[in-house]
Order: structure tokens, then C-alpha cells, then sequence
């Protein structure tokens, strides 16, 4: 039996609440995705916000004084602008933006928050399955196939939004354009699974 909270979006959004009022104008200096783990972190001033997918352990956990750490993606000179929850979605959606106006346009860390893997449907698994097959490809610079795993999981969920983002990135990396370069607001990450 799993430990791990079970979202639902009343949950999330009285979470997104919380996190606002704690994180709002804070300096977000940097986050950090480990899929080991899976966990993201996100460095806010003297605050860590890790969430944790683990599907027995996993939550989302404010930490005082987590140390310095650099993380994999630096947010340079940003502030935590909001955190919301779309109504009837177990979605989280920061939204970061510039204090220097020269350090680029908005940015957003959008995490979906999962029931523990043993609640999900047969459709779900394979999804997300899809997902780490197509972002492994992604990531290893395998292209073509990531595009193409990608685009047969938009054929078959079209209202992932994380399917629709790494899809929208493949193409933008084959037309030689910088991720997010067709949006003025770039996702940095899309966490799931």
C-alpha cells in the first residue's frame, strides 16, 4: 500500500494556494530535475521546494535552509511571479519572471501531480511509458525517434500537455530554433510520471 498523498484538485489548489503566499516575489535562483530520484527542486530565496514522485514516499515538502546548490537549470534573475492551479486539474503552474527585463521574457514550471502509479488506468501507464521512452530519445539527441514516439502519443492522448511541449520542441530543434524560440512564454520543464 503507498504512502504517497493522493491529489486531487481541491488538494492542488489549496497547495498552490499555500505556495503563492510562502513564495511570491521570492528570487528563484535555480531548479533541479533529478529522474533518478524522480524529484524536481526549486531554489527560492532561502527556501527549497522539492516535490518528490516517488509513488510510495512522494509529496511536496518546503525546506528552510536546504543549503546552496546550483541545480541544472538556472533561472537568471527571476522571481517567483505566481503559483496557481487550473480548476479540476492536478496541475501546479509557476510562472517565473525576469528582474532584469534584459535577462529574457517569462518563464513557467508547470508539474502535474500524479496519484501513485497503482491508481492509474492501463491508458495512463502507457502514456507515461511512452513519455519516458520518447524524452529518453529527446534527450540523447535521437530526434527523429523521439518526434516520432511523440507523435504518435499526440495522436493517441491529444490533451497531454506535456506531449504537446516536447513535440513542439522537437520541432523547433529540427528547424534549427532554440527551444521555445515560437512562444514568447517558454516552459522551462514539464515533470511527470
Amino acid at each position: 500500500m503507498s504512502n504517497a498523498i493522493r491529489y486531487d484538485s481541491l488538494l492542488v489548489r489549496a497547495l498552490a494556494r499555500e505556495l503563492r503566499d510562502r513564495l511570491l516575489g521570492r528570487p528563484a535562483s535555480a531548479l533541479d530535475f533529478d529522474r533518478d530520484r524522480p524529484a524536481v527542486s526549486l531554489r527560492a530565496g532561502r527556501l527549497t521546494l522539492l516535490w518528490d514522485a516517488h509513488p510510495e514516499r512522494g509529496g511536496v515538502h518546503l525546506l528552510h535552509d536546504a543549503g546552496r546548490w546550483a541545480g541544472n537549470v538556472a533561472l537568471p534573475r527571476a522571481r517567483v511571479a505566481d503559483v496557481a492551479a487550473p480548476p479540476d486539474e492536478r496541475i501546479l503552474v509557476f510562472r517565473f519572471e525576469p528582474i532584469d527585463p534584459a535577462a529574457g521574457g517569462a518563464r513557467a514550471l508547470v508539474l502535474e501531480l500524479m496519484a501513485p502509479r497503482e491508481h492509474a488506468t492501463r491508458r495512463q501507464r502507457a502514456l507515461c511509458e511512452g513519455f519516458r521512452v520518447a524524452l529518453d530519445a529527446y534527450e540523447v539527441g535521437e530526434l527523429e525517434r523521439a518526434l516520432g514516439i511523440f507523435e504518435g502519443l499526440r495522436a493517441r492522448f491529444p490533451d497531454d500537455g506535456p506531449t504537446r511541449l516536447f513535440l513542439r520542441r522537437c520541432l523547433e530543434a529540427r528547424e534549427g530554433l532554440a527551444p521555445g524560440a515560437a512562444s514568447p512564454e517558454t516552459p522551462l520543464a514539464a515533470a511527470r510520471c
